[in-house]
């Protein structure tokens, strides 16, 4: 405002004696009002992504839930023609994309932002190869991960297990039983074949197979898990070849001092004899690309606890699933380098979230869900302060290569190189 009535004092008398100098103020106040709200408003409108009514009137509906994939699939982003939250998510799931994202994010100093995501996307991996190789995770942390039947929908599905479900007051449901002490035989038995039942649902719902997990007993001992067609599929053949141990696909990293002594424990002569075997060695080397499949193609967009869903489509995963203990270190790692205040790469979020997340860290009670909050929130930061800009920078490319301009230069570098070309065949 002073500097447009510095501009005033130097406007020649006979244009400033056309209003007085209160309708001066006004008028300046309107062109400062139009620059920095009207303008600015019409230029974002062009690309506008999603400040729904919604959003305005309840603004904690976004921090409860849990993450932005779920929260897109609700009614009120289903109708928004303006809507752009789908299109982030596929950016983020988009390996190309998504460097262009984080070359954006560069630019407008939000690097520490998509150091987060990749951060997060690394420690998700990890948490999804540990719950896909380590089957002893159930005797681990048997007041934690506890294979219990849902009562609603157990009638019909007896394969179905909730993973660590607490109760209202925050605690999990422990076990009095005594047989499930852990490193008991009834314990160990059962679990593995929970363990196995969630194998078979990977197998059966994306590749088409489906590993028999009957109980263990002493006719199966060797550990041969016949892989038997679909249901969908009955009448294919059944391969002979195909008898493979699934321990050699799910690597056992676990509570079995004695190996010998494991149910699934193969002499060392039976070892060589399969080792040297090619069409199993094929088998190993399909099974270890089926694993590898699933920890690559994890997309962005979704959190932890939601990528072992993806795992074990027949049971139920939550956030409040305490990690294993061979990855507290690595929670407890991400959390100095990206929510400590006193870090160097802290990413810029709600201090609630951050006292939240410190207190559980202090109280030793990290689940598979600590960080979704703050990755909530990094999301809606890159939503709403960087994907913005990423539309506008690739609306002006788009622009460049399709105004009156280009087209006209490009039609004089034709003309020349015709001329030329003319020149040299009349010489």
């Amino acid at each position: 405002m002073y500097a447009l009535f510095s501009v005033w004092t130097f406007v020649p008398n006979h244009v400033s004696v056309i209003f007085t100098a209160w309708i001066w103020l006004f008028i300046f106040m309107f062109i400062s009002h139009y620059f920095a709200v009207i303008y600015p408003l019409g230029k974002l409108r062009k690309f506008f992504v999603a400040a729904t009514r919604d959003d305005f009137d309840d603004p904690s509906d976004r921090i409860n839930s849990r993450s932005v994939s779920k929260s897109i699939g609700s009614s009120r982003f289903e109708f928004s023609l303006n809507d752009k939250r789908r299109e982030f998510l596929s950016i983020l799931d988009s390996p190309s994309m998504f460097k262009s994202l984080s070359l954006c994010a560069n630019q407008h100093l939000c690097s520490p932002f998509i150091l987060f995501l990749e951060e997060y996307q690394a420690l998700k991996r990890r948490v999804m190869e540990e719950f896909a190789t380590n089957i002893d995770l159930a005797s681990y942390y048997r007041e934690h991960l506890i294979p219990v039947t849902r009562n609603d929908q157990s009638a019909g599905h007896p394969n179905i297990h909730v993973f660590g479900k607490r109760d209202q007051n925050h605690s999990y449901n422990s076990i009095s039983s005594p047989n499930n002490l852990r490193g008991s035989p009834q314990y160990l038995k059962s679990s593995l074949v929970s363990f196995n039942s969630s194998v078979s649902s990977i197998n059966k719902d994306h590749f088409g197979i489906l590993i028999d997990t009957s109980p263990l007993s002493d006719e199966n001992s060797e550990g041969k898990k016949r892989f038997r067609s679909n249901s969908h599929n009955s009448n294919r053949k059944i391969n002979s070849n195909i008898l493979i141990n699934p321990a050699k696909y799910f690597d056992r990293r676990g509570l079995n001092p004695d190996p010998t002594s494991h149910p699934n424990h193969l002499s060392p002569s039976t070892e060589s004899k399969r080792s040297t075997d090619p069409s199993t060695t094929n088998k190993y080397i399909q099974l270890d690309l089926i694993k590898n499949r699933i920890l690559i193609n994890t997309p962005i967009s979704v959190s932890i606890s939601e990528a072992v869903q993806m795992m074990y489509p027949s049971s139920e995963v939550f956030p409040s699933t305490p990690v294993p203990h061979e990855l507290r270190q690595l929670f407890i790692s991400f959390f100095n380098v990206f929510v400590d205040p006193d870090s160097e790469l802290v990413v810029d979020i709600h201090m609630s979230i951050v006292d939240e997340i410190t207190q559980l860290i202090h109280n030793d009670e990290i689940s598979l869900g600590i960080f979704d909050d703050a990755r909530e929130e990094v999301l809606e930061l890159l939503y709403f302060g960087v994907f913005p800009r990423y539309l506008q920078e690739n609306k002006s490319k788009a622009k460049v290569v399709l105004t009156p301009g280009n087209f006209l230069t490009r039609a004089y570098k034709r003309f020349l190189i015709k001329r030329r070309l003319n020149k040299l065949s009349g010489k």
